[in-house]
């Protein structure tokens, strides 16, 4: 099995502008990445990244890479 070295889990959301300050909020600090208007990134560990996209076909499900 080949070794994890970078972790991103994504959450595809409806309301982006909701998800941020809601994921702003549990984080309690903005993204540390801005990718662009509708996608950021949070680091939560050193190689662990969750990031919040609008996509309202998968809203509601979990995404990882």
């Amino acid at each position: 099995m080949p070794a994890v070295d970078v972790l991103f889990a994504g959450v595809p959301v409806r309301d982006f502008a909701a998800a941020l300050t809601w994921y702003s909020t549990f984080f309690d600090r903005e993204p540390d990445v801005v990718a662009h208007e509708h996608e950021v990134m949070w680091r939560c560990a050193e190689p662990a990244w969750v990031y919040v996209v609008k996509d309202e076909p998968r809203a509601g499900n979990a995404l990882s890479r």
